[in-house]
């Protein structure tokens, strides 16, 4: 995927690199409901510093060992379990314990917090 393309949407970069949208998000590039624009478009429409954002894009690129995209299935799944899964194990009984606490303190006065508990369970 050539990111510096003019025909290139943002979509398209978000997908090959996902953390290109802290990029975006830093630049103020809406890679959600703009996603079907061209990045060079946008950037140049919002007076941003191609060349600038381009460099960010190659260090990720260089960063990344096998493009997402490239991936086989079994080495994305493994990918994804080992960076996003592993952090969920830690973050998930921490925020179990926080709406614990929230439903216990304020429970009695919130009774919506019993449906975010029953949802986040």
């Amino acid at each position: 995927m050539n990111y510096r393309d003019i025909n290139t949407s943002i979509g398209e970069v978000a997908a090959a690199l996902p953390k290109a949208t802290r990029i975006f998000k830093e630049y103020g590039i809406d890679f959600c409901c703009g996603g079907h624009r061209s990045l060079a478009a946008v950037m140049k429409e919002q007076g941003l510093p191609l060349n600038e954002v381009y460099d960010r894009l190659d260090q990720l690129v260089n960063n990344t060992d096998i493009p997402f995209d490239q991936m086989s299935s079994p080495v994305l799944s493994a990918y994804i379990e080992d960076t996003h899964h592993s952090y969920l194990r830690k973050a998930l009984p921490e925020a179990a314990e926080l709406l614990n606490t929230v439903l216990r303190v304020h429970g009695s006065k919130h009774r919506e917090l019993f449906e975010m508990y029953q949802l986040f369970g």
